[in-house]
């Protein structure tokens, strides 16, 4: 037991409990190999997006790790504190990878932060445009890392939508978060990805501990004023290894547990009441006018009244 205790990314069990060694993180991430999508069924796979209009698109992940705190995420358990990345030219690799093997058109980066090395991503899109890769791509990162330069560099290499997490319009509970960002800097930045042409995705967090419903109120109210091109409000759940994990856990705010998810329970609110709750959010933020009008031009009319339910809540 001695010797394994000082392995560092081990896990063992001794006299009748289970051990975990500190974590052992890959430093150089060029030295992971391509992910072995040749063992995937991919023509099982539908392969869309419906953030980009070209199909087949493909996920990719170009960084680990995330040294931000926000309370509801677990990806410091996971991958550490400290943001490795992939370098520029690995990541051009597998895009030529995917393309010459898979005949894949789009990319959706699942990274956290996309942008969190500038000079990395703008050098990452000069060599797509450099290696004249003709794909479309969608990346996730917070509104305190984009800059107009770099939006337009972005737009120049084919990004066509940035993800970013809203969270919530109530300021006391943004700042419970611990996002570390403010109203203003997610209103901004979503207008200045209006005005370089790319499109935006916004998710906000219903269910918070501590949420009352004028909080909840003032999330949708602020999701209509910042009209991003894709809006979804999802039911919080505690995630084991997040700060808000533990609290919900000290204070026995579970309602129920099903499925490996649980959701959480107030004075005000309980399970049934937000699934209402967030019907009715995506239901009323969709039906406005110049939402179907953006749908039908972004779509086509046929689309859009064949998803009519998922858009409007039906």
């Amino acid at each position: 037991e001695g010797a394994i205790a000082e392995i560092a990314g081990v896990a063992y069990r001794h006299e009748g409990k289970i051990v975990k060694n500190a974590p052992r993180f890959i430093s150089n991430l060029d030295e992971v190999p391509f992910p072995a999508r040749h063992l995937l069924p991919l023509h099982l796979y539908d392969r869309s997006i419906e953030f980009l209009s070209v199909k087949p698109v493909d996920n990719m992940s170009t960084a680990r790790g995330c040294p931000y705190h926000c309370a509801f995420c677990e990806t410091k358990q996971l991958w550490g504190n400290t943001c490795r990345t992939f370098s520029p030219q690995r990541v051009v690799d597998e895009i030529v990878h995917l393309m010459t093997n898979y005949g894949t058109k789009g990319i959706y980066f699942i990274n956290d932060n996309f942008t969190i090395r500038k000079k990395e991503t703008v050098e990452l899109c000069t060599l797509i445009r450099k290696n004249k890769l003709d794909i479309e791509w969608v990346c996730d990162t917070r509104v305190d890392l984009i800059s107009r330069d770099l939006l337009k560099e972005m737009k120049t290499a084919g990004c066509k939508t940035i993800w970013f997490g809203g969270e919530s319009g109530s300021p006391r509970i943004l700042k419970k978060l611990n996002k570390g960002v403010t109203l203003e800097q997610t209103e901004h930045a979503l207008k200045m990805c209006r005005e370089e042409g790319i499109q935006t995705a916004c998710s906000f967090l219903l269910g918070i501990p501590g949420e009352t419903a004028d909080d909840m109120k003032a999330t949708f109210k602020f999701a209509r004023k910042i009209d991003p091109d894709w809006c979804r409000f999802n039911i919080f759940v505690a995630v084991p290894g997040s700060a808000l994990y533990d609290e919900v856990m000290q204070k026995g705010l579970y309602d129920r547990i099903e499925d490996f998810a649980a959701y959480v329970k107030t004075d005000d609110f309980n399970y049934e009441s937000l699934l209402e709750v967030q019907r009715r959010f995506h239901r009323d933020f969709n039906k406005s006018p110049k939402r179907i009008l953006r749908k039908i031009r972004r779509e086509g009319f046929f689309t859009v009244l064949k998803k009519s339910p998922k858009y409007f809540g039906g």
